[in-house]
């Protein structure tokens, strides 16, 4: 029996626990920071967003990029690094790094050069790392934190993405789906081709997921990989 546990931006937890033999690694997850809203900005204007990855996921990057570290400052036990790409017409990156994990975000229209900038969209968040994932907890009770998605990589197969079910119940079709232990299947198709399945859908009491297989793999094997899920529980933060 395989048993995951991953703990979201949010503080909640999902838990994964099944009889399959594929491994779950790569855990990343989405998520927003929310002011509240004026009435008198575009909304997108109080909405700040992150990726959460492992801590040296995008160390490629920055060497693809040529980047050059342009400022460091500690946060919340760990250090919020800003880079700065060799083309400058290019998006630098901002990163808090702890010992596990990293919180990200692109900084398109050189803002790689703002400090000020940054520190603020960083700086009243409190980031919590442990091997299980990131927290970041709001320093203010006007900010809201929300989580997107958790996505893992089943080793062999394809991408595993989750979403809560405040985010995911819109995409869970109306008909009854194929039982399993976790919850229904659903096949879903090609926007553009109904006939060209695109991905498999799962639902639990709790959760909303998706499988994307590589290139090779077959539907029926992610349809085995998700029929031997026993458990798919994605629980929020205790309030």
């Amino acid at each position: 029996m395989s048993d995951y546990t991953y703990s979201d931006p949010a503080g909640g937890t999902l838990t994964i626990e099944g009889d399959f033999k594929e491994r779950l690694v790569l855990w990343q997850s989405q998520f927003t920071v929310t002011s509240q809203l004026s009435g008198r900005l575009p909304d997108s204007f109080s909405t700040r967003s992150f990726s959460v990855t492992h801590a040296q996921n995008h160390d490629e990057w920055l060497e693809d990029a040529k980047a050059t570290l342009v400022g460091e400052y500690s946060l919340s036990g760990g250090s919020l690094q800003i880079w700065r790409p060799a083309d400058q017409r290019n998006q630098g990156l901002a990163r808090w790094v702890g010992e596990f994990h990293a919180a990200m975000a692109y900084l398109p229209f050189q803002q790689w050069k703002n400090h000020d900038f940054i520190l603020g969209y960083f700086g009243d968040l409190q980031f919590k790392d442990s091997p299980s994932g990131l927290t970041a907890a709001p320093a203010r009770s006007s900010l809201t934190v929300s989580v997107l998605d958790v996505t893992a990589l089943i080793e062999g197969m394809g991408l595993l993405e989750i979403r809560p079910p405040s985010v995911g119940l819109g995409s869970v079709p109306a008909w009854a789906g194929h039982r399993v232990s976790a919850g229904e299947i659903w096949k879903v198709s090609d926007a553009e081709n109904p006939d060209v399945t695109d991905h498999l859908l799962i639902s639990s009491g709790t959760a909303v997921a998706t499988v994307m297989p590589h290139d090779g793999v077959s539907f029926d094997s992610c349809l085995s990989f998700l029929s031997e899920i026993a458990r798919l529980d994605y629980k929020g933060a205790a309030k």
